[in-house]
């Protein structure tokens, strides 16, 4: 039988962008925007000068919003803001970790 594979996406942030969320409006990326997020979905606009794109932090935060509507249409897949999950309390539901999903946290530091 087929398994099923289910995504969680959780970050403390209302909105996918992770660290973007706290940057300045005034922030831009510092190398081309085709060199930048999910391979699958460009950021960069069409274009003769495409490639010279520094795409803003509202472009990213809204390319992000995009990149997790087109992932929750397509797959098994849930972002879930204003959230954290500790970790340690993983072992109240009797759950193993190392067979059963991958656990990736990140820190956040303002």
């Amino acid at each position: 039988s087929a398994s099923s594979v289910s995504v969680v996406m959780v970050d403390d942030h209302p909105r996918p962008g992770g660290q973007w969320n706290d940057s300045y409006d005034f922030v831009r990326l510092h190398q081309p925007s085709d060199m930048y997020g999910v391979e699958t979905v460009k950021l960069e606009p069409d274009g003769d000068d495409a490639h010279h794109h520094l795409a803003t932090r509202d472009e990213i935060l809204d390319y992000y919003d995009g990149v997790c509507r087109t992932l929750e249409e397509k797959y098994d897949f849930c972002f879930v803001g204003d959230t954290s999950v500790d970790t340690t309390q993983l072992d109240l539901f009797d759950i193993d970790i190392a067979s059963t999903a991958t656990v990736t946290t990140t820190t956040t530091t303002t």
